[in-house]
């Protein structure tokens, strides 16, 4: 038996492949052609598609970093385009069925990207950061090493940092004279977030367990020095799994 998990979406019979003569696809078990695959060859098929997606996924990545400009849509499109070449030369034998699930896919994660990639320039703009430079110039005057002691707030989870095409960056919001806030170090010790750029979302968005006297919601960061305990609360509750106030 398969050990993979294979999606519900993806297509459990051959269906035909494309070419100068289209052909359908069969399965020669004990003598008898079968259209309906057995389990393991589902999850043969499954794995070259999935690893398609992810090659595919790269390509488009790739295209959007060297063309700003192109859009999500063009890229799958271009992507899409490539793999029906290659279907139709042969090398791919994919069945429609799996050609439109490996588009659907990739279009998927571009989409995924695209709004992760919109919510760090929301971030970068909405915010104030520290290069690792500008802090440690910052803490010139002191006598520790600032590196070091960077390096070493950051591995006691005293503070967080985020990564932007290759750019370290601090929010400022977690320091106060360029120390840690101490609230910080137990904010990060109970969200379930690990990635840099969902723990700043978490701080920077507005938050429904935290609300003004209107009962508007408030972005934790706004509040870490006057509402530290509702703010603490609230990170407890997101870990819980308890996501409505």
């Amino acid at each position: 038996m398969p050990t993979t998990k294979i999606p519900a979406t993806f297509p459990r019979t051959y269906g035909a492949v494309g070419g100068a003569q289209p052909k359908v696809l069969l399965q020669k078990k004990n003598g008898m052609l079968k259209v309906t695959p057995s389990e393991d060859d589902v999850a043969e098929r499954y794995e070259f598609c999935a690893d398609l997606v992810d090659k595919l996924t790269a390509y488009c990545q790739r295209k959007q970093g060297e063309h700003p400009d192109w859009t999500v849509t063009n890229n799958v499109e271009r992507a899409e385009r490539g793999l029906r070449q290659k279907v139709l030369s042969g090398e791919w034998p994919l069945s429609e069925g799996e050609i439109r699930w490996v588009v659907t896919a990739v279009a998927v994660a571009q989409e995924e990207q695209a709004g992760h990639r919109r919510t760090i320039q929301d971030l970068r703009k909405k915010l104030t950061w520290y290069t690792p430079d500008q802090l440690y110039a910052l803490m010139e005057s002191r006598s520790e090493d600032a590196v070091a002691t960077v390096a070493r707030w950051e591995q006691e989870k005293r503070i967080f940092s985020v990564e932007d095409n290759g750019l370290v960056l601090y929010a400022k919001f977690q320091f106060d004279h360029l120390c840690p806030i101490p609230i910080i170090q137990k904010i990060l010790g109970v969200l379930s977030r690990k990635d840099g750029w969902a723990i700043c979302s978490w701080f920077t968005f507005p938050n429904g367990w935290i609300s003004n006297d209107a009962a508007v919601s408030i972005a934790p960061f706004e509040v870490l020095g006057t509402r530290e305990d509702d703010v603490l609360r609230a990170a407890k509750n997101e870990s819980e799994g308890t996501h409505f106030a």
